[in-house]
């Protein structure tokens, strides 16, 4: 079965390797027509069943393979929840309309093992956690880590300080050459932020 998806997604154009995943501008053009914007350096996003159309991803995301955003619910209030009901080209016009809801996800946002975002949740800040399991009904500020069922905040990644100096850094807007160049030459700003950006 692996095998014949892998067929299809081909010859949609659809079938990628990590590293383009993470560099390819020609991949991001084809999710972009079908309705997910993903950011350069991003990875993990790429698959039409786990990620809802009218999906904004930025750049540095990372994604578990099992990590989902739902953007689109099922007729709650109608006589049925069937898509039969709201989704067209399954056998018939469909006489209900449920519109996908946009969801922003800002730069360097991981998404853990199984964490789920629900329609209700329409913007993810830039550097936050959503821990493994999650269920995201709500959105989620910058830096903020996640758990749980209903997701709740566990806690900031930085101090509020850091998060004013990686603000101003604005690191996420480097390409990839720049960032191993930092990682290289200035470690313990990219390793031990709190530390480096409070010495006093």
């Amino acid at each position: 079965m692996k095998e014949i998806i892998k067929l299809i997604l081909g010859r949609l154009g659809l079938h990628r390797t990590v590293v383009e995943e993470l560099t390819s501008t020609k991949l991001r053009k084809k999710y972009k027509a079908l309705g997910i914007d993903i950011g350069m350096y991003s990875y993990g996003c790429f698959d039409l069943g786990r990620i809802g159309r009218n999906t904004t991803i930025g750049r540095y995301c990372s994604f578990s393979s099992t990590a989902r955003i739902l953007t689109r619910n099922h007729g709650t209030n109608f006589l049925s929840t069937t898509p039969y009901l709201f989704v067209d080209n399954l056998s018939f016009e469909a006489p209900g309309k449920i519109d996908y809801v946009k969801c922003v996800l800002e730069d360097d946002v991981w998404m853990g093992h199984g964490a789920i975002v629900l329609p209700g949740c329409t913007f993810i800040g830039r550097g936050a956690i959503i821990g493994a399991g999650s269920v995201v009904t709500k959105s989620v500020d910058p830096y903020t880590i996640v758990g749980g069922n209903p997701a709740r905040n566990i806690r900031k990644r930085f101090l509020p300080e850091t998060i004013v100096e990686i603000e101003r850094l604005r690191w996420w807007e480097w390409d990839l050459e720049r960032l191993q160049y930092e990682a290289k030459h200035n470690i313990d700003m990219v390793l031990s932020p709190d530390t480096y950006f409070n010495q006093v």
